[in-house]
């Protein structure tokens, strides 16, 4: 029951005094009965038949009876003061109805249809022409106890606002109820600011629940409070599996996982900020998921919480682990490799070189990290390649078979072959090349002697056909030398005892 205000319990008290004005045609001003007992108190049963005493008996009479008057109309005059300086509603109805007093707010609130007094509460408040279906005033003068109610205005068919109506029964000395003094407030404000409360806390909803990824709401405790349905969909978790309960008493987590929400936890309640981290959760039916975990610390039904985002991560999980094993195949193959494999930024300088550059060149890998293959070169050869590689680099084409010599560390000259790849933005701008580079310095040399065999073997073509022998001796050689890389004989050389002399 909601407590009556002073200014109300003191209307009631005042009502059944008799104290209230009528405010109609006929006013008139009633005196309890205990007053005029006590402007008489001094007229004994002795005074009586003397005409001196008699006259001075009604004099004081009169005179006390005037002063008590004076009293209550000041009194009164206080009373409907402060009755009127109440920034709610108050009015005072019989038990038809009627209005029988208001205060300033009232007569404010409806100065079209003034005076107030005198007419039918529910033409006035509600412009209607019976008693409202929602009125708390009847129900309260027949159950002899305080009701309330909302209620629009001015009326329920074009309601502007809402109205919070308390009324509270009026009984007369004998204790029946002799009509009821309603208390309104104007709660049209309040009311906007629930129905945008609830609009927000609709649209709050909808966007929670529209997440692609599962969220949950948790205590400062770590009991869950809200989760979206996604939860169920990626895990199979129920809300009667969770809501309530402490994240750590369900199987949502790993016993590690678990481990590391608490260590995270401490953080954050230490003011420290703490990056998005990865926990493992285990679905309904036993499986291992990889989840990113991003919590923000919110307000939630009044009290501070945190909304917890678990992003799945298992696709990216999978292209790291095939991104991983492709870079172990990479170093294995590099390393098993007999020849170089490089890459280089635009610049030209060095950003990867396998581990065999220390075979092949004779320097270590931090020490040719930063520079260009021009910086291992003779310098005609550098000006030769550079050209070469910058027109390539222009049309960002690939590098096909460039051969290159180059000085090892202590000086020995060696012959490169290098192929490579542009590798390319998703702009198309050139980043740099990857590729590999062939050690071919003895084939180079091979390459050398035979065209000196071959050489030699013309001049002596040149010098006589009869010196048959020695032709037949280098044709071998030659036949040896392609054979030994790879080539067919050149020569289909007779056997040493067929030949003629």
């Amino acid at each position: 029951m909601v407590d009556k205000p002073d200014i109300v319990k003191k209307l009631m008290e005042e009502e059944k005094l008799g104290k209230f004005e009528n405010h109609g045609t006929n006013e008139k001003l009633e005196v309890p009965e205990e007053l005029l007992e006590e402007s008489f108190e001094d007229v004994s049963d002795d005074a009586v038949g003397s005409a001196d005493t008699d006259v001075l008996a009604v004099d004081r009479g009169i005179s006390d009876y005037t002063e008590v008057d004076e009293k209550i109309q000041g009194g009164d005059k206080l009373l409907q003061d402060v009755f009127d300086a109440i920034t709610d509603g108050i009015s005072v109805l019989d038990k038809e109805f009627n209005i029988v007093k208001v205060n300033q707010f009232l007569k404010d609130k409806y100065p079209n249809s003034m005076p107030l007094v005198g007419k039918k509460c529910y033409q006035i408040y509600q412009q209607r022409d019976s008693i409202c279906p929602w009125c708390p005033s009847l129900p309260a003068m027949e159950s002899g106890e305080t009701q309330t109610e909302t209620v629009p205005y001015p009326s329920e068919e074009k309601p502007e606002g809402w109205l919070y109506l308390s009324s509270f029964p009026l009984k007369d000395a004998t204790g029946n109820i002799s009509g009821v003094i309603e208390y309104v407030s104007d709660i049209t404000e309040l009311k906007k600011a629930e129905k945008e409360l609830s609009e927000a806390k609709n649209h709050f909803q909808t966007l929670f629940n529209s997440m692609v990824d599962p969220v949950m709401i948790l205590d400062s405790k770590g009991k869950f409070l809200e989760l979206t349905e996604r939860v169920k969909e990626i895990t199979g978790w129920d809300r009667e599996d969770l809501i309530g309960k402490n994240f750590l008493k369900t199987k949502l987590l790993t016993r590690k996982s678990k481990a590391i929400c608490i260590k995270n936890l401490l953080k954050r309640m230490s003011g420290i900020n703490v990056i998005p981290y990865e926990v493992e959760a285990l679905t309904k039916d036993g499986r291992k998921l990889p989840f990113e975990i991003n919590a923000e610390r919110i307000e939630y039904k009044g009290k501070p919480a945190d909304m917890v985002v678990f992003r799945d991560i298992s696709d990216r999980k999978q292209v790291e682990e095939e991104l991983r094993e492709s870079e172990e195949r990479f170093r294995d193959i590099s390393v098993s490799m007999a020849d170089l494999i490089w890459e280089v930024d635009r610049d030209g300088k060095y950003n990867f070189i396998s581990g065999k550059a220390k075979n092949v060149l004779g320097y270590e890998t931090s020490e040719i990290l930063g520079k260009t293959p021009f910086d291992f070169m003779l310098e005609d050869e550098a000006k030769r390649v550079g050209e070469l590689f910058k027109e390539i680099v222009s049309e960002k084409k690939p590098i096909v078979d460039l051969e290159n010599w180059n000085l090892t560390k202590n000086g020995e000259k060696i012959c490169l072959l290098t192929n490579g790849t542009p590798m390319l933005d998703e702009n198309g701008e050139l980043m740099g090349y990857r590729g590999i580079d062939e050690d071919i310095t003895e084939r180079k040399r091979t390459e050398g002697e035979l065209k000196q065999k071959l050489k030699e073997l013309e001049t002596f073509y040149d010098i006589g056909t009869k010196r048959e022998l020695k032709m037949i001796q280098l044709k071998k050689e030659i036949n040896q030398l392609c054979k030994k890389y790879g080539e067919s004989p050149r020569y289909d050389v007779k056997d040493e005892n067929d030949i003629e002399i």
